[in-house]
């Protein structure tokens, strides 16, 4: 569209201009992309032979930060995206002003949100006809209103040209006087975050919020200084960052954050509670290089797993991972007679423990020594009941209440790994007469781990004890020729 501007020279003679109305962009503008614009350019200077730092599609925000420069047959913004890419774009036909700093407007004389010819005719009226105005006309900045003010003003308004800035005080960016939230929430639950900014110059401020989770609002726009609310519910259990930011209509920028917050699973959820109960059971007292089994159990009031870390006392340490309320078992070896002290953290997957610790006595010796449980925890230990005559169910050989893989394995090192079995303790599972054999074993473990028939126990029951061997394959050869002789009785059992 061409207009005509009417320039007073004096003397009676006019000159008729002819120009084309372009839309100026002016620094602080908030734009947005166009509807139907796909990969918009975003390049680090502006000229299309640039390679684009990045693109930006149909309804995004930003704020102009400098121009309007032609260049290439193309007028150029330079845009700092809500997405944090900044650079220059085309701005016609694809960008549009949602909210203009015409307040701050040097080039939009007469304030009423529209660079125009009307803005061209004061400044050319103070220039040339010596009128007088209410409107700051030096548009330059340079102390008098003159042609240069007016070749300015119509480069901006009619050709696209940067807007004259001399009449613009520098911009104050806002500041970020309050941001805070909650430091907890739930998957699916809303909550809120309060931000407060003023800005010196009194521009109205646009907000955003980015949640930490890939999800982002805003803007949300309000005067300087009231405060502002915003919602956000999280999907995912986690710990995340909120952070905002606050800018004002000429590009001042201001940054809030970062808040953290830890979302749990539901609204029943509670803050992660410390483990609870550990117990510490094990063979004592021991011999110096015979191997002992050690068993770990905490409970986690949440239910996760549990991490053990153990100190023998010797120099060494173990760790492992176990369910909670379950045994946890580790074996250890100590090189050396002396009393040891067994120290042992329990830890949580929410960084929270439990300690207990338990002092050991070995001895140079090699006779195998029932083992005596060992109970410990930070707490007060529990009231002991009267003793009262207890009937174990068979194959529960550690009286525990249950027949499981625990004794299983207590079964295998009765049978084979050198564990002599305790008074009291009936390891002949299958009533045959013979104590803790391959017979018991696979009777009890076809019995735990696949579903096979109860053990059923002889009255009797008895103890198998180990002499220890001289040295460890000795100890081997005598376990494989434990073993022989007993698939040599199997076979003749069948009749093989």
């Amino acid at each position: 569209m061409k207009r005509f501007l009417v320039l007073g020279l004096g003397l009676g003679a006019f000159l008729l201009v002819g120009v084309s109305m372009a839309h100026a962009f002016s620094i602080g503008d908030r734009v947005q992309v166009v509807a139907g614009t796909y990969n918009l350019n975003v390049r680090p200077t502006p000229s299309t032979s640039q390679t684009a730092l990045g693109s930006v599609n149909a309804g995004a925000l930003g704020t102009v930060t400098g121009g309007p420069t032609s260049a290439e047959g193309y007028s150029w913004s330079q845009v700092r995206w809500d997405s944090g890419l900044q650079g220059w774009s085309v701005n016609t036909p694809w960008l549009t002003v949602i909210s203009s700093s015409s307040t701050a407007s040097c080039g939009d004389v007469n304030k009423d949100g529209r660079p125009d010819i009307l803005d061209v005719n004061l400044v050319v009226n103070v220039a040339f006809r010596g009128a007088s105005s209410t409107y700051i006309t030096d548009v330059n900045g340079s102390g008098a209103t003159d042609v240069v003010d007016v070749a300015e003003e119509v480069d901006y308004v009619f050709r696209g040209m940067a807007e004259p800035t001399g009449c613009v005080q520098p911009n104050q960016p806002p500041v970020i006087n309050s941001f805070n939230g909650p430091t907890s929430s739930m998957v699916g639950v809303g909550q809120n975050w309060y931000i407060r900014a003023t800005d010196p110059d009194g521009d109205l401020l646009s907000y955003y919020f980015g949640w930490g989770d890939g999800q982002y609002s805003g803007p949300v726009s309000a005067p300087s200084g009231l405060q502002v609310a915003a919602s956000h519910a999280y999907g995912f259990l986690g710990t995340y960052n909120v952070t905002s930011s606050v800018s004002d209509s000429r590009g001042g920028l201001a940054y809030g954050g970062p808040l953290s917050v830890t979302v749990f699973s539901s609204p029943s959820s509670t803050p992660n509670q410390p483990p609870i109960n550990f117990q510490i059971f094990g063979q004592t007292p021991l011999t110096t290089s015979t191997w002992s089994y050690w068993y770990f159990r905490a409970t986690d009031p949440e239910g996760g797993n549990l991490t053990y870390s153990v100190n023998w006392g010797d120099g060494t340490s173990d760790n492992a991972t176990g369910t909670s309320g379950q045994y946890t078992r580790l074996y250890h070896n100590y090189p050396g007679n002396g009393t040891y002290t067994i120290n042992s953290i329990a830890t949580d997957q929410g960084g929270l423990s439990i300690s207990a610790t338990v002092s050991v006595i070995v001895s140079v010796g090699t006779a195998s020594l029932p083992p005596t449980p060992i109970y410990q925890q930070t707490s007060p230990p529990p009231t002991i009941a009267p003793q009262t005559t207890v009937t174990y169910q068979c194959g529960d050989l550690d009286k525990s209440g249950a027949v499981n893989t625990i004794d299983v394995k207590l079964m295998q090192n009765y049978w084979t790994g050198g564990v002599t079995v305790p008074t009291g303790v009936n390891a002949d599972v299958n009533g045959d007469g013979v104590v803790a054999d391959i017979l018991d074993y696979s009777l009890l473990n076809n019995y735990v781990n696949k579903g096979g028939p109860a053990p059923t126990c002889s009255a009797a029951g008895g103890t198998k004890t180990f002499t220890p061997a001289a040295n460890a394959l000795e100890a081997m050869q005598a376990e494989l020729q434990q073993i022989q002789n007993q698939l040599i009785a199997i076979l003749n059992q069948l009749g093989v």
